[in-house]
């Protein structure tokens, strides 16, 4: 079985869309705070037990026979950049996360309806 994933209650291979590669796997990490104490060696660290965000990238290939790659890129941005807030991201391998896709989603044409796609997340698990 291919890894492949769902966000916005919509699958990658709705929109044609192969998953290439992933980095939702890597861990994110620790937000704590660092303060600068006189008179104290190194540095004294605050830790409220929680995490940063984490940064998923997405790579795909985009096979679109029916329609253009326009049309096809108007769809998947719609489905990436609506609603604006956290949604849920679940990816076949079971990982879970509430994401939003954070940053331009980036096309490069192979032929006229083949491109590869790439774009990210900025997720966190709740734990």
């Amino acid at each position: 079985m291919s890894l492949g994933f769902t966000f916005n209650s919509k699958t990658n291979s709705e929109f044609g869309l192969d998953l290439i590669s992933t980095d939702h796997l890597n861990s994110p990490s620790r937000r704590f705070e660092e303060i600068v104490v006189p008179g104290r060696n190194g540095t004294l660290v605050v830790y409220d037990g929680c995490f940063n965000n984490a940064h998923i990238n997405i790579k795909c290939f985009l096979h679109s026979d029916k329609k253009t790659l326009k049309q096809a890129m108007d769809l998947i941005s719609s489905w990436l950049l609506t609603p604006v807030g956290y949604s849920d991201l679940t990816f076949t391998d079971g990982s879970v996360f509430k994401a939003i896709c954070d940053s331009a989603i980036n096309v490069v044409p192979l032929s006229p309806n083949m491109a590869e796609v790439t774009f990210s997340f900025s997720a966190y698990k709740e734990r």
